[in-house]
């Protein structure tokens, strides 16, 4: 009977302003709550994929979806999450959860303001629950035997404090 990771990642509610890609208030807190997730479940490794509306060209929007991937991927990282875990991806204009398409045969009708902040949006995706961290390097003493470890308390190449 397997964990079901997907529900656990599903998450809704990191929208962008029109031609931005800062985290908004409301999306830092839906941020906060996945760094909370990925923290109680440490081998989890997920995509944030982000989104335009079909406003602008396609090339721009390709960008401007990265761009909003990357940044919400930096505020988890400052959040303490090993950047190892998350990939940033951009899809533009491409998945569009609306009908409210802007160019060529696509165009069915005027869309509201609403229905376009609809797509401009961040989305999570499982990866995998495979996460690895690489083991930490313990500090040597260039002054000790080859293969002694630092003491504790001092760093590699500094005396220790004298005794008092």
């Amino acid at each position: 009977n397997a964990f079901d990771y997907e529900g656990l990642l599903k998450v809704e509610g990191i929208y962008y302003d029109l031609d931005k890609a800062n985290i908004r208030p409301d999306a830092a807190k839906i941020l906060d709550s996945l760094v909370i997730t990925l923290n109680k479940y440490p081998k989890l490794r997920i995509e944030l994929g982000s989104h335009t509306d079909c406003r602008a060209d396609s090339s721009y929007n390709e960008n401007l979806s990265q761009r909003r991937a990357d940044s919400a991927v930096a505020y988890i990282i400052r959040q303490g999450i090993d950047s190892a875990r998350l990939v940033a991806r951009g899809y533009g204009e491409s998945k569009l959860v609306n009908d409210c398409a802007c160019e060529g045969n696509y165009v069915k009708r005027q869309c509201t303001e609403e229905e376009h902040q609809m797509n401009r949006r961040t989305t999570v995706k499982l990866l995998g629950n495979d996460y690895r961290p690489k083991p930490k390097e313990v500090p040597v003493d260039p002054k000790a035997k080859p293969g002694t470890p630092a003491k504790p308390g001092t760093r590699p190449g500094t005396n220790p404090p004298p005794r008092r």
